[in-house]
């Protein structure tokens, strides 16, 4: 009923990038942790988890982006180096399941290229992923930037669409 007391539950993801890490925050070689932490008290936090990039990256920034759709979470680490291609970008899917959060796939760009940043913004339902590449090259449109979208197909996620700019704005 609304307004009695109840007892709330959640869980909140925080990340630390491997930029605002230090040498006394770093985890052995790990830089960027995401640390999936449960509501006790409103003084108490339980550590549930921790997901990292994997493998990890010195230069990432694993867990600058987040987005949570029920059992679906994507963190973008748009320093991601793929295919050789540095700053190129990536965005890992975990799934949840009741024995936690597990890493399900690594998503990049079909057309990757360096510098692109694929992962800086992420958004997400169960269904469907959008993953932003602000310096993507579009065309004639230097560093125009787009998005893709992915779709679940079963425990597999397909990219479907680009979403380019016809034109640059302002």
């Amino acid at each position: 009923l609304f307004g009695r007391k109840g007892r709330v539950s959640f869980i909140l993801f925080a990340s630390i990038p491997c930029r605002s890490m230090t040498k006394l925050t770093k985890i052995g070689s790990v830089f960027g942790v995401l640390f999936l932490l449960s509501f006790i008290t409103a003084q108490t936090w339980n550590t549930v988890q921790t997901l990292t990039a994997d493998p990890p990256a010195a230069s990432g920034q694993f867990g600058l982006q987040v987005s949570i759709s029920n059992n679906f979470a994507v963190v973008g680490d748009y320093f991601y180096t793929h295919s050789s291609k540095s700053y190129a970008g990536g965005a890992y899917v975990f799934s949840r399941s009741s024995s936690g959060w597990a890493r399900q796939t690594l998503l990049t760009a079909s057309d990757a290229a360096a510098s692109d940043y694929f992962g800086y913004s992420v958004a997400n339902t169960d269904d469907y992923i959008v993953i932003s590449a602000p310096d993507e090259e579009s065309g004639a449109l230097s560093n125009a930037g787009c998005a893709y979208l992915f779709s679940r197909i079963g425990a597999s996620w397909v990219q479907h669409l680009i979403f380019v700019p016809s034109s640059r704005l302002g």
